[in-house]
């Protein structure tokens, strides 16, 4: 009898274990809300794009990519994003070439912003830029001109 009963436990808790996994494997998605601000109507297309993990900030390697018209002044996107920690970058485009143009030391030439930056000296890594996404979240970014210090 207590052979058949363990057998029985390592059957239920297998199947535990499978269905927990399964569960982690399907998180549910949250709506992210990015609100830009300080947007120069007609100023040219503003591309917001999400960053995962610190490697993918480190490598300019979005997880997903917006393109935004510039008819107002604020501007919203919304995306369904998993559970986690983020960083969203946002530029205004102003002379068409689909790219942040930057200085010969990397300070943007055209409006560029970040999540959790305010201004005032280098951005600065993942882990001071990043929010955390465990519900649906609204965060603003502000457009700033950079300026040589």
């Amino acid at each position: 009898m207590k052979i058949l009963s363990r057998n029985r436990l390592k059957r239920t808790l297998s199947i535990c274990v499978c269905l927990c996994a399964a569960f982690l494997l399907y998180a549910e998605d949250y709506t992210l809300t990015v609100v830009v601000t300080n947007v120069q109507p007609e100023g040219g297309t503003v591309f917001a794009g999400l960053y995962d993990s610190p490697e993918a900030f480190k490598q300019k390697k979005f997880v997903k990519v917006f393109e935004l018209s510039p008819d107002a002044q604020t501007l919203t996107v919304t995306a369904s994003v998993p559970a986690g920690e983020y960083v969203c970058a946002v530029f205004q485009d102003e002379n068409g070439n689909n790219t942040l143009d930057a200085n010969m030391i990397g300070i943007p030439k055209e409006p560029a912003g970040f999540s959790n930056f305010a201004g005032g000296g280098p951005p600065g890594s993942f882990k001071k830029l990043k929010f955390a996404v465990q519900s649906d979240t609204e965060i603003t970014v502000q457009l700033l001109r950079m300026k040589k210090r």
